[in-house]
């Protein structure tokens, strides 16, 4: 079985290998240049607590930002920047909160005390004014600069609590990619995405991007870094050896390069290396598509024929009993395409699973419109898995052997408190799956200890030891 999952991934490489890849031309064909300001839609920054909290930081909403939602320009990515034009803190998906409204809200998170003086620093230093970097949907980049008005910043270096500030958007600069700026011979070369990330938890579409920084250092056609990764990239995980994705276009061919944390870059010359071309897969070689292919057949052949058992990649059975019927028993369910990334959940066919925020989900499930949960195509640290089948939408996640005893007994007139983990985690071992509209309460936490979100709910249906796809 391990040799027809190598055939599929080699397959799949050599997808990326092809000129006419979906993904490549798609990215070709975005337009880099932004147009005017004009095209930068308005952006409206509200503070929602204050500058310096008594307690800790945690993901609880630093701000509030609102966008006019438009017909090809919406929001897609915003993010402050200290004086060395490094991300500050991070924002959530823009989202309309109810199926009618006219504006996409996206709420901004201030997590560590770090970030919390690296905002006030760069106050500090700007004269009150902060830039963000904002990307839209189109694929147009904008430096957009906000200024604090009441000037309470100053009262909160000098160590006052509780205060915030009034921002008001005062100017909108289109960015010139680093595509625009090179030769004709750099462009042979061009980083298509670049992820800087935990292995352990494997890489984000959005934190862990890296791709500008990376194209950056693209000069004249090659990319050669001989240096510390943190110098040039966000460091999200310290103290952890990280790894960086690339995925790479060199004369109009795909590949993907993997590189540990600091080794050497030397661009185009790592990617006609020994251990590169053996991850390479030539269409061409027929032979090979003809041996593939005999596998296949006579792997489904004994399949069919009750000799072997169909092996499900990604999927681990939490082989649990006690209390509670088994959820999913008879569903095969299908991680969401790259198509479906960003669709609300109303929209996405029965038998797939995605990934979703704790806090996005905390914030649906309340004001019942769970349509407005948008699919995320990458697991990211504290993000649950959501199934739906059934037209039923479900959250899985893991609980404690005491609470799991109890989930049979769980109903309307006996509701069931739990504490809900997005992964296994020390005594939370008992994989469990609830019904979102079956759920009375839920609060979001962050455990900044262990660096996890967790939720916790009141649930009146809960059902044990379903399949878990990626955990």
């Amino acid at each position: 079985m391990n040799l027809l999952g190598k055939i599929f991934d080699s397959l799949h490489l050599n997808f990326l290998n092809r000129d006419d890849s979906p993904s490549l031309k798609a990215k070709r064909d975005i337009n880099i240049n932004p147009r005017s300001t004009k095209d930068a839609p308005n952006v409206s920054f509200k503070m929602t607590r204050s500058y310096i909290v008594a307690y800790p930081p945690d993901k609880s909403h630093f701000g509030e930002l609102r966008t006019p939602v438009t017909q090809n320009c919406d929001v897609s990515k915003f993010e402050f920047l200290d004086k060395n034009s490094k991300p500050i803190g991070r924002c959530t998906d823009f989202q309309k909160l109810t199926s009618t409204d006219t504006e996409l809200v996206g709420y901004y998170r201030i997590e560590t005390r770090d970030d919390e003086k690296l905002f006030l620093s760069t106050l500090a230093t700007n004269n009150g004014i902060i830039t963000a970097k904002v990307v839209t949907t189109s694929g147009d980049q904008f430096m957009y600069s906000f200024e604090a008005v009441q000037g309470n910043w100053r009262k909160s270096i000098a160590g006052s609590l509780n205060l915030d500030d009034t921002f008001r958007l005062i100017k909108k600069t289109p960015i010139e990619t680093t595509t625009n700026l090179d030769t004709k011979r750099s462009k042979e070369l061009r980083i298509i995405k670049a992820t800087y990330y935990d292995p352990a938890k494997g890489y984000s579409d959005d934190k862990d991007d890296v791709t500008e920084e990376l194209s950056a250092k693209i000069k004249d056609g090659r990319l050669i870094y001989d240096g510390s990764y943190n110098d040039i990239f966000p460091d999200y995980y310290k103290r952890i050896k990280k790894r960086l994705r690339v995925e790479v276009e060199f004369n109009r061919k795909g590949c993907i390069q993997f590189y540990n944390e600091d080794d050497k870059i030397n661009m185009p010359k790592d990617l006609d290396s020994a251990n590169n071309k053996k991850r390479r897969f030539n269409i061409n070689n027929t032979w090979l598509i003809a041996i593939g292919s005999g596998i296949i057949v006579m792997i489904i052949g004994l399949i069919f024929s009750g000799q072997l058992i169909p092996y499900i990649p990604n999927q681990t059975r939490q082989n649990q009993t006690g209390a509670g019927n088994n959820a999913n028993d008879d569903i095969r369910l299908r991680r969401i395409e790259s198509l479906e990334v960003g669709k609300r959940v109303s929209d996405l066919p029965n038998g797939i699973y995605f990934f979703q925020d704790g806090i996005d989900i905390s914030f649906a499930v309340p004001i019942n419109d769970l349509n407005e949960i948008k699919a995320k195509g990458v697991r990211r640290t504290g993000y649950f898995e959501i199934q739906k089948y059934n037209d039923q939408i479900y959250v899985i996640g893991f609980i404690n052997t005491e609470n799991y005893s109890k989930i049979g007994a769980a109903s309307s007139d006996n509701p069931l408190n739990i504490v809900l983990f997005p992964i296994q985690h020390n005594e939370y071992t008992k994989s469990v799956s609830i019904p979102l509209r079956d759920i009375e309460e839920i609060n979001h936490r962050y455990l900044d200890l262990e660096g996890l979100d967790i939720l916790d709910v009141k649930t009146t249906k809960i059902t044990g030891s379903p399949i878990v796809y990626e955990n």
